[in-house]
């Protein structure tokens, strides 16, 4: 059985890739909005927030653990779990030109590469909040405007799995042309080897809201199931 994790509904994002690259098996999906969002925490309490995650789905019964965020994945490199870990990483960017880097607070000041590469980047701080709340389209256009002022830039790099849930916003405000997404990377995650039926169970306070996020993102229905 897989795990993947996030702060909330964001991961989601990356389990919908990562079905579209052949995960199959029995997965749970851990949305830890108690400790939401990660972003605006130092590295200490993000550790600790992922190893309890770890445990907790551990004690589901699953054997592999997915990081499906990236401001965890970033504040966890080089640290071991009792437990296969899979994170997220950055995609290709040497090269790359009019760019820019949106990501939470913690991933945009700890994120190396790309100020090695010159990429501007923009901390979006609430956006990720917002989105699990369910704010309006309004809303989330009104601060991606007042955050970006006026920026345009030709590929938007996403570092914070929530951003895919608002690309049809971050595209009309910031009139970008490409996206580049840190999701992508759980192609590499180690937990393509079950050939079992695809069966995905939710917390139950969150299956729900979860379930329809997820077959939203398909385009089609998978099985789901809350947690007992």
């Amino acid at each position: 059985m897989v795990g993947f994790f996030d702060s909330g509904i964001g991961g989601l994002s990356v389990l919908a890739k990562a079905i579209e690259y052949g995960l199959s098996g029995d997965v749970v999906y851990l949305g830890d909005e108690d400790n939401a969002p990660y972003g605006d925490k130092k590295k200490e309490e993000i550790v600790e927030i992922v190893s309890s995650n770890c445990q907790r789905l551990s004690s589901f019964g699953c054997n592999k653990i997915v990081c499906a965020c990236n401001t965890a994945s970033v504040a966890t490199r080089g640290i071991s779990f009792n437990i296969p870990f899979s994170r997220l990483s950055l995609p290709p960017l040497r090269g790359l030109r009019d760019a820019l880097y949106l990501a939470t607070a913690y991933s945009v000041a700890n994120s190396k590469e790309i100020e090695k590469e010159g990429i501007e980047t923009l901390p979006l701080p609430r956006l990720a909040t917002l989105i699990d709340e369910d704010a309006s389209k309004d809303e989330i256009e009104n601060y991606l405007r007042s955050a970006s002022k006026g920026l345009k830039r030709k590929t938007l790099i996403l570092g914070c799995t929530h951003y895919s849930f608002v690309k049809d916003s971050l595209k009309k405000v910031i009139e970008n042309e490409d996206f580049l997404d840190v999701g992508n990377s759980v192609k590499n995650a180690d937990v393509y080897r079950d050939d079992a039926p695809l069966r995905v169970f939710f917390l139950p306070r969150q299956y729900k809201k979860y379930s329809l996020a997820l077959n939203r993102l398909l385009g089609e229905r998978v099985d789901t199931f809350p947690l007992t």
